[in-house]
């Protein structure tokens, strides 16, 4: 990559909320699919650094909420929607409050080579 040359990078927070609530249980580890699920944004930054990049921006978003059950009765899965959405907009009100501490599931992350 050239000089300030910009990288995007986006990848699992594995210090998100969730993550830390959920362990092994965590809707985003995926066994066999994700070859790392240690990635945190101190991490990242460590690691663009050390390579001679500059992060230009880092956030983080959302929660990944897994289903409640696992049902085919229809009335309950249409309960469960309105559920889920419901515990959806809260926690996306929570997560304003803490953005600052990074606390999403997704890392979103820019950087541009310095070196």
């Amino acid at each position: 990559m050239k000089i300030d040359g910009i990288l995007l990078i986006s990848t699992c927070n594995y210090g998100s909320l969730m993550s830390k609530l959920m362990k092994q249980r965590w809707s985003l580890i995926s066994p066999g699919y994700h070859q790392t699920h240690t990635i945190t944004t101190t991490d990242l930054n460590s690691w663009l650094k050390d390579a001679g990049f500059n992060v230009v921006r880092m956030r983080t978003f959302g929660l990944a909420l897994k289903s409640f059950s696992k049902t085919t009765i229809p009335v309950i899965k249409q309960i469960e929607k309105v559920v889920e959405k419901t515990l959806e907009l809260e926690i996306q009100q929570i997560l304003k409050l803490l953005s600052p501490f990074n606390l999403g599931d997704t890392i979103y992350c820019a950087a541009k080579r310095i070196i």
